[in-house]
């Protein structure tokens, strides 16, 4: 009987760890997404000059946390109205893409296709030959 409560006091002991780890890990992720969205936000309310600092504030906490999720604020960035906020999302999109990822592949070239401003149409265009998909159409002259 001694045996079996020692091994039963053991093994709750290692599920309290466990569930212990969960919820910190579950914290620090609630932690990185709102500096991601705090970064985000900043790209797209700040002036174009401070987006390269902010692009490389995401590259340097994107291993911190989920990519898919970091992909979603990126996907908010590619839709700004501001073309400056568009560029910064698709550089950074196209650092944090995984090849061959459909749902990317198209925003990215739907925006090198159609965008109005050139800048974006050359950063998208730029971005797919990285995330593994040549433009359909030739590159902006």
């Amino acid at each position: 009987v001694k045996v079996e409560t020692s091994l039963s006091l053991a093994s709750r002991r290692e599920e309290e760890r466990e569930e212990r780890e969960e919820m910190e890990r579950q914290q620090a992720l609630e932690e990185w997404e709102v500096e991601v969205a705090e970064i985000v936000s900043r790209i797209m309310d700040g002036p174009a000059k401070d987006h390269r600092k902010c692009c490389k504030e995401l590259s340097d906490i994107a291993p911190r946390g989920d990519p898919i999720l970091l992909q979603a604020h990126l996907m908010d960035l590619v839709e700004h109205q501001r073309a400056a906020a568009r560029v910064a999302g698709v550089q950074t999109l196209e650092a944090h893409a995984e090849g061959g990822d459909e749902l990317i592949l198209g925003v990215l070239q739907g925006l090198a296709e159609h965008d109005p401003d050139e800048a974006v149409r050359i950063a998208a265009s730029d971005a797919l030959l990285v995330v593994g998909k040549p433009p359909s159409s030739p590159r902006p002259a």
